[in-house]
């Protein structure tokens, strides 16, 4: 299935490095801009650790997770526990090289599901990255023609993709989690929302 894609945001949430896409990701406040303090880059993984940054209204201490797709480096998840690398499945020595120099967060101890893991063919999950609304992207889930992406920042919800002759484009989504019985209204089949990992669907 080959996805041709239309920009959905006028905003991008990618950029060409990975230190421009965490600044890209975040506000700051007062008259002083946000800037780098370090990057570390560790195979299609990298962290950048922001002086003076901002997310949802509140002071950025920890470091940003970003990846890099075919398209640029994008925004994944604050670091605020391991969890951001095992739940990704990064392994122990990239984990390590990406927390070099970084605020240590090993506090969480139980990191359950899958949660992280995009879900779909490679490149189906790119065009949506790519389209995906949000400073940060932490998941999207792609099948057949239906796509979801989550994201956070300044709030945070899930929005949902349709893929019409070649191209996905917006469906519906906003602030919030979707139930299955809003999914089921908007025509979501109800094969999609495990791996959509739909907060009350029923799977094993």
């Amino acid at each position: 299935m080959l996805a041709l894609v239309l920009a959905a945001t006028a905003a991008l949430n990618y950029a060409a490095t990975p230190s421009a896409a965490a600044l890209q990701a975040v506000g700051y406040s007062g008259q002083v801009a946000a800037n780098v303090a370090r990057v570390n880059i560790g195979g299609n993984y990298a962290t950048v650790l922001l002086r003076r940054a901002v997310v949802g209204g509140a002071p950025l201490t920890d470091a940003i997770l970003l990846r890099k797709f075919s398209f640029g480096w994008q925004p994944l998840d604050v670091v605020a526990s391991k969890c951001a690398f095992t739940m990704r499945r990064v392994d122990r020595k990239t984990t390590e090289l990406l927390m070099r120099g970084m605020p240590k967060r090993n506090g969480q101890t139980s990191c359950k599901g899958d949660y992280g893991i995009d879900y779909g063919p490679l490149r189906e999950v790119e065009a949506v990255r790519k389209i995906a609304r949000g400073p940060f992207v932490p998941f999207v889930a792609v099948y057949r023609d239906w796509a979801k992406s989550e994201w956070y920042g300044a709030g945070g919800g899930e929005h949902y993709y349709r893929l019409r002759h070649g191209t996905w484009r917006l469906a519906f989504g906003g602030g919030g989690a979707y139930s299955a019985p809003e999914l089921r209204r908007h025509g979501v089949p109800q094969a999609a929302w495990c791996p959509f990992e739909v907060y009350d669907a029923k799977c094993r």
